[in-house]
């Protein structure tokens, strides 16, 4: 009896799990795997990042529009989009934009007017052009008071990437796609439009 106990307990000693790490070279190996795969993803990552940028502004700015219309629905007020400079409309959609009930329809902020929302600015190296001099302005009825008009979003230089927000005469904001398959975003028209800005 006592023997057996001894024997499964030797038994138990002699038992051990041994534990592998990565060798030297194996670890050499993997680091130069990862450094392939690097790059050849970082170019299409910077791409990714990029479109990604784009496709978000382009979403805000339709959004933006549609609070300015909602708003002016809503409200039964007249509503404007612009981006303003001392509580003035001025033309550079590159930077803050704000949608405020314009009571007096003046384009301006006045003290007994009610800001509803703010966009901050684009990312510097950007441009937002918009096709018309005028504010974005929706009368209590849904439509717009000026003509319709095209956003045009164009990243730093890379033109493959472009996107806007068309305000049709009814009032409605719908974003650009890529009508003609050729992987570039244009503009609703027969024929398209190619979204460009001047700068």
């Amino acid at each position: 009896m006592s023997n057996s106990i001894k024997t499964s307990t030797s038994k138990k000693r002699l038992t051990f799990k041994v534990v592998a790490g990565f060798t030297l070279i194996e670890l050499m190996v993997g680091v130069a795997m990862m450094g392939i795969i690097a790059a050849i993803a970082l170019p299409n990552l910077g791409d990714f990042l990029l479109r990604m940028r784009v496709d978000n502004e382009v979403s805000e700015m339709q959004r933006l529009i549609l609070t300015t219309r909602n708003t002016a629905i809503n409200m039964g007020e007249t509503t404007t989009l612009c981006p303003l400079v001392s509580n003035a409309c001025t033309t550079n959609w590159e930077g803050e934009l704000s949608v405020f009930i314009d009571l007096n329809d003046n384009n301006q902020l006045d003290a007994n007017e009610t800001l509803v929302k703010v966009k901050e600015a684009i990312h510097q190296s950007d441009n937002l052009e918009y096709s018309n001099n005028d504010p974005v302005t929706y009368e209590a009825t849904g439509l717009i008071s000026t003509t319709n008009g095209n956003f045009s979003y164009c990243p730093d230089h890379q033109a493959q990437f472009n996107r806007g927000v068309t305000i049709s005469a009814s009032g409605r904001a719908s974003v650009s796609s890529d009508l003609d398959g050729d992987e570039v975003d244009e503009f609703i028209g027969n024929p398209p439009t190619s979204i460009i800005c001047a700068i």
